[in-house]
C-alpha cells in the first residue's frame, strides 16, 4: 500500500533532553490528494503520556482494497473515512497481564458514499453516510460505548441460497 502524503507540516515545540517535559506537537498531513489528517496537543516521551486532538477527513478507503481481495470475495468499490476526537496514550504500570499501553479514544467516525460489490459485480452493502457518534473506546482496561449510530440511505443485499446460506457469508469466507 503507498500513501502519497503531501503537504507534510509537522511542528514540535519545546524540546529539551529532559525526556519528562511535554512536547508541543502539531501536524496537518494531507494524504492521497483528496484525504487530510491533522493531529496537535501534547506528549511526554518517557514515560509515554499523549494528550491529542486527531481529526481525520475524506480518507479514501479504497486503497484497503489489496487487503480485503486477500480474505474476502468483496470488491471496496468506493468510500470514505472521517473521524474526530481525542486520544490518550500512557504507558502503563508494569504489571502481570496488563496491558504495556493504556489508551483511550473519544469523538465520532462516520464512512460516506461506501459502494461495495461480491465478485459477481453485484451491489452488496451500499449507503451515503454512516456516522457514529459518542465512540469512548479504550483498552487497558478494554471498554466500548457508542452513544448513536445513524445511517443515510442504507442498501443490503441479502440473499438466502437453496442450501440455506447468505450470500454475505460466501462474500465474507472469501
Amino acid at each position: 500500500m503507498t500513501f502519497a502524503l503531501a503537504p507534510l507540516n509537522l511542528t514540535v515545540a519545546n524540546i529539551s533532553q529532559d525526556l519528562s517535559k511535554p512536547l508541543q506537537v502539531d501536524a496537518d498531513i494531507g494524504i492521497n490528494e483528496t484525504g487530510k489528517f491533522s493531529a496537535g496537543g501534547s506528549v511526554i516521551p518517557a514515560p509515554l503520556n499523549a494528550d491529542l486532538k486527531l481529526q481525520l477527513s475524506a480518507f479514501a478507503l479504497n486503497v484497503l482494497q489489496p487487503y480485503l481481495a486477500q480474505k474476502t470475495a468483496l470488491s471496496l468499490r468506493e468510500g470514505s473515512l472521517n473521524l474526530e476526537g481525542g486520544i490518550k496514550a500512557q504507558k502503563a504500570a508494569v504489571s502481570k497481564g496488563a496491558a504495556p499501553l493504556a489508551l483511550k479514544f473519544t469523538g465520532d467516525a462516520g464512512i460516506d458514499g461506501l459502494h461495495t460489490q461480491d465478485n459477481q459485480q453485484q451491489d452488496l452493502l451500499n449507503w451515503n453516510r454512516l456516522q457514529v457518534r459518542g465512540i469512548d473506546f479504550s483498552l487497558g482496561p478494554d471498554r466500548l460505548d457508542i452513544a448513536q449510530v445513524i445511517a443515510n440511505k442504507l442498501f443490503a443485499r441479502v440473499v438466502v441460497a437453496p442450501d440455506r446460506t447468505l450470500n454475505v457469508s460466501r462474500v465474507l469466507a472469501g
